[in-house]
């Protein structure tokens, strides 16, 4: 499976999630926040801090 294959697959499993926000409120999609926080945790991020310091 190559990178961009897996990547894919890993967006789409995190869209099958209901975002429970209000579409006005929204500034990034759930599915990035979901996949960008995932990336900082394999990259160390041990903290909401250091999640957004990613």
């Amino acid at each position: 499976m190559t990178n961009k294959t897996t990547t894919s697959s890993i967006i789409k499993h995190f869209s099958a999630i209901v975002d429970p926000r209000m579409d006005r409120r929204k500034q990034h999609h759930l599915k990035d926040i979901f996949f960008i926080t995932l990336c900082a945790s394999i990259c160390g991020a041990d903290s909401w801090v250091a999640i957004e310091t990613f």
